[in-house]
């Protein structure tokens, strides 16, 4: 932990002051008064160097610390006073401890098994008809130091060292339990908790959840007992590692988590209240980094409003966080917390009620992912370097949905750059189904630049938004993927439709043809009730609609208006239009036009109905936008009626003529 300026003189002045004692006493053989000195002075820089942020000082301090123990236990050996003896192995151990796992490496291992192998020579040499106590308090102290060894020696598995510290921990609180020492009881408790949710992290899937509950249960037993000088110095830490063991469970009960997510926020806010106001920076980052987490995971439970207002909590501690570190030399921990607030701010634009609010929140985002994906992280953490740079090029994408054209493609292209640079990174990575996301995005991005694009760039775009699409395909399975190759059929069906709509258009049936097939078998996927998305559908059952329609105005395909106009009364009837009002609008529109452009290839007695269906669906439209006030609306379905009638005038003008009885010459 960090210290505040009065809590360093503190602890500095107890050492100076230790070391004042020790001078005034003159070193004798088997001199007791002085290897109490020298143990006095050992405890006081242990204390300083435990609380030391700069490395250097703490490893001294440390240093110092150890050979201050080293030569008390030449005066009190086991021989000559076996209690104090004792003691002091317990000291000197702790001490060994949290200066290996300052330093780590090999000689912080051969310390660690040094530390093990006394406390075994006290352990045995305790009697066995007395001792219990202290034969707990060794155990105890035996736990935390293969848990040290767990974390520091990367030659041996970490679980393998982890239950053995759970079986010292189990041991000691059995004969601590039984002796009715409660506040020693409830400190290995805890103690066995952290283990037990460290093994969570790291042990086989269907072992994982008894471990959570395990330390859970632990935290909760522990956590009663500790109360006013019963606490440990150590309480936040307990109660945000009860934090994130909750969270954990909670995320191997999603969805059904919120109880869970609840207590996990409950835990952390004790956490933050008993922090101590020396425990520095690194502790409150860590602390609202993992709140931040919770939040946000909450936060996908909840409805919009609230779901807002978790979020924005998120966000503000993410921005502590930046705060709290941007001065110092923190750039991995400063690109984590920027990539997490990214993240954070795009599901708050995912939310937004209005374009204007959900443009400002894309732009946050696309600010703080670009100070997330520096080469430190890139270097340090691969896999979180890749999702932020994914993320970026999402949140440009999702800008551009929503940015105006002459913006657009800017954004698009960017997108499309880290996309390109996402499946380079990952070539000859067995990680199909991200190479298949980041195809799919690449192929939206590039096809809404193709619909943009006028002139050959554009057909261009269109003709590797299809590759794209293609490739994607190829990598599913058409029994396992059935939804996802539903939506990339559909969205190769708009591909295509949008290329055969071209004026540079070579062969504008032949794509209007693949495109209808492309749709078919999007629907022949899901016949089986393989997806259950049904504005998916709806929607790919629309511009079936509309590629029919064209088919039947520009391909000469006899069947097509035909087919055309049963979707579209099909969708007309559809339960799923009555929360759909603007969908409904688009596709009454659509029906009016085509029943237009069909009419005009009919004889006039079946052309008639057609155009007096038009004429009606435009009305219904019309009533709508009058009553809604809808000017723009208004003035565009008038210019509709105007065709619709065009065309009804010229079919009775036609009629006329076929009736006049004499030579029109």
């Amino acid at each position: 932990m960090a210290l505040d300026s009065d809590s360093k003189k503190t602890l500095r002045q107890k050492v100076e002051d230790a070391d004042l004692a020790l001078s005034l006493k003159q070193r004798a053989k088997n001199d007791t008064s002085w290897a109490e000195a020298q143990i006095e002075l050992s405890e006081a820089l242990l204390a300083l160097a435990d609380a030391e942020e700069n490395e250097d000082d703490a490893l001294t301090h440390y240093s110092e610390a150890a050979s201050g123990f080293e030569k008390a236990l030449q005066v009190f050996t086991r021989k000559s006073n076996f209690t104090r003896w004792g003691g002091i192995v317990v000291s000197y151990v702790r001490c060994l401890r949290n200066y290996s796992l300052r330093e780590g490496g090999e000689i912080a291992v051969l310390r660690l098994k040094r530390g093990l192998s006394l406390l075994d020579q006290v352990y045995k040499a305790l009697p066995k008809k007395k001792g219990a106590f202290d034969r707990a308090l060794i155990l105890t102290e035996k736990g935390h130091v293969y848990r040290a060894l767990s974390d520091i020696d990367l030659a041996r598995p970490r679980a393998e060292r982890l239950k053995l510290a759970m079986a010292a921990f189990d041991e000691a609180i059995a004969i601590l339990r039984e002796k009715e020492n409660f506040h020693y009881w409830s400190l290995a408790v805890s103690a066995s908790a952290l283990v037990a949710a460290e093994l969570a992290r790291i042990e086989s899937a269907e072992k994982v959840r008894g471990y959570l509950e395990l330390a859970i249960e632990r935290f909760e037993t522990a956590l009663v007992f500790f109360s006013g000088d019963d606490a440990p110095q150590d309480l936040s830490y307990v109660y945000f590692e009860m934090g994130r063991t909750l969270m954990q469970l909670a995320t191997i009960n999603s969805p059904a988590n919120v109880d869970l997510l609840e207590k996990t926020l409950i835990a952390f806010d004790k956490a933050s209240d008993a922090l101590n106001e020396d425990s520095g920076t690194q502790a409150l980052f860590r602390l609202q980094s993992e709140t931040a987490l919770a939040l946000s995971l909450l936060a996908q439970q909840k409805d919009r409003e609230n779901a807002i207002v978790l979020l924005e909590k998120s966000a503000s501690l993410y921005r502590s966080n930046i705060a709290l570190i941007k001065d110092q030399n923190e750039a991995l921990g400063l690109a984590i917390a920027y990539g997490n607030l990214g993240k954070d701010l795009t599901q708050l634009a995912n939310l937004a009620a209005s374009p204007s609010v959900e443009l400002e929140k894309r732009y946050e985002a696309i600010s703080a992912l670009r100070n997330a994906i520096g080469k430190e992280i890139k270097l340090a953490r691969p896999l979180d370097w890749l999702s932020f740079f994914i993320e970026l090029g999402a949140a440009l994408q999702a800008a551009a949905n929503v940015e105006v054209p002459e913006k657009r493609g800017q954004l698009l292209r960017e997108a499309v750059k880290f996309y390109n640079e996402v499946l380079e990174t990952i070539k000859g990575q067995k990680n199909d189904k991200l190479v298949n996301r980041i195809l799919q995005w690449r192929a939206l991005a590039r096809a809404r630049l193709g619909e943009d694009e006028k002139s050959r760039q554009g057909l261009i775009w269109l003709k590797q938004a299809e590759l794209d699409f293609r490739l994607a395909i190829s990598k599913l399975d058409l029994e396992k993927d059935k939804s996802d190759l539903f939506r990339l059929y559909s969205n190769l069906s708009h591909v295509l439709y949008s290329m055969a709509r071209r004026k540079d258009s070579e062969i504008p049936v032949d794509l209007l043809k693949s495109a209808n097939i492309a749709v078919e078998t999007a629907f022949q996927l899901v016949s089986d009730g393989a997806s259950n998305n049904d504005d998916e559908k709806l929607e790919a059952r629309s511009h079936q609609a509309l590629i029919l329609w064209r088919l039947g105005s520009f391909g000469g395909v006899l069947d097509a208006f035909e087919k055309s106009q049963a979707i579209y009364e099909e969708l007309l009837v559809s339960p799923l239009m009555e929360s759909k009002q603007g969908k409904l609008a688009n596709i009454k529109i659509n029906y009016a036009l085509m029943l237009k452009d069909r009419a005009q290839k009919l004889p006039a007695t079946q052309a008639r109905p057609l155009l007096e269906k038009a004429s009606k669906l435009i009305g219904e439209l019309k009533e709508q936008a009058h009553d809604n006030n809808d000017k723009k609306a208004l003035v565009r379905y008038d210019e509709v009626l105007t065709d619709i009638k065009s065309s009804s005038d010229a079919l009775a003008k036609k009629r006329f003529f076929n009736f006049w009885p004499f030579s029109r010459k």
